[in-house]
């Protein structure tokens, strides 16, 4: 299966994955799988996600 999609998945258990297509990279980004580590992490877990995000794309696009 090709990865050229950018899949963002929210609750716990869940995988996130960002592609970028310039730079054909993949970058996946697990949250916990307790509900309640997950609620108690979860600005961790989007901080994590944000901070992937700019690296892959504001950075690479001059943003």
């Amino acid at each position: 299966m090709e990865e050229k999609q950018t899949i963002l998945a929210l609750g716990a258990g869940a995988s996130t994955k960002l592609y970028h297509m310039g730079m054909g990279q993949v970058e996946r980004i697990e949250n916990v799988k307790s509900v309640n580590d997950y609620i108690g992490r979860i600005g961790e877990m989007i901080g994590r996600k944000k901070s992937i995000y700019d690296r892959l794309y504001k950075k690479n696009n001059g943003e």
